[in-house]
């Protein structure tokens, strides 16, 4: 015969395996069945006051075991069987990483974009100076469009001296945001030559923008001018 308990939580005569046990009590048994009392746990850890007294315990144990839990997390993500498990998590989870990926990229973009311009300078050997706060400082200044057309969608930050000349670097004195067409038209062309070929209403904008760059460099507009063809005439390998 198989021997049963009644759970004093739920109520249900149940079969002794869903009871832990407990020395302390007369049958050896919990009174409650392992359902209830995971529920019971649930319950009290949910509570503020608990949650934070977890918290205080985690990070009290965290910091007095700071290199045992280091060294522990070192072995683990070195293991074989925990790339293994990374692989298939990563090809299991392909969408859920994308999305999260792209949020990331969403929320932090002025840093992300940063980074990518200022890493592209440092491997030419050229200069690479630029912030996150002078990011968003051009971009407020151009109100977040493109520097030529005025468009704010598919913008691109450009480099006004064109980094394969060997001159220019990334720096707030170099850089403006453009709209895709109009940075890929621009490409690797002087841009005083380039800018000939364009509409009115661009080299208008075009001449607000040479302003603005040789301002940034303590330059007048004909002085920058001047070193922006010196820069092309003289392209560094």
């Amino acid at each position: 015969m198989v021997e049963t308990k009644l759970c004093t939580d739920c109520k249900q005569i149940k079969q002794i395996m869903f009871f832990s046990k407990n020395r302390t009590k007369k049958d050896g048994l919990e009174s409650q069945c392992k359902e209830c009392r995971k529920e019971r746990k649930r319950e009290y850890n949910s509570r503020p006051e608990v949650q934070e007294k977890i918290k205080s315990y985690r990070k009290k144990y965290q910091d007095t075991h700071k290199e045992k839990l280091q060294l522990k997390e070192k072995k683990r993500w070195a293991s074989e069987e925990h790339r293994a498990y990374q692989k298939r998590y990563r090809i299991n989870n392909r969408e859920r990483f994308r999305k999260s990926n792209r949020m990331y990229s969403k929320k932090n973009k002025p840093a992300l974009t940063v980074k990518f311009h200022v890493n592209i300078a440092k491997a030419k050997g050229l200069f690479s100076e630029w912030s996150v706060e002078e990011y968003k400082e051009m971009m407020e200044h151009f109100d977040h469009k493109c520097a030529i057309t005025g468009k704010k969608e598919n913008l691109e930050i450009d480099h006004f001296i064109p980094l394969s000349t060997g001159h220019g670097g990334t720096h707030s004195g170099n850089l403006a945001p453009l709209n895709a067409s109009i940075n890929q038209s621009k490409a690797f062309l002087n841009p005083f030559e380039w800018i000939k070929g364009r509409s009115d209403k661009e080299k208008e904008a075009f001449n607000k923008l040479v302003k603005y760059l040789a301002n940034l460099n303590n330059l007048t507009v004909f002085e920058f001018k001047v070193y922006v063809y010196w820069c092309f005439d003289n392209k560094k390998t």
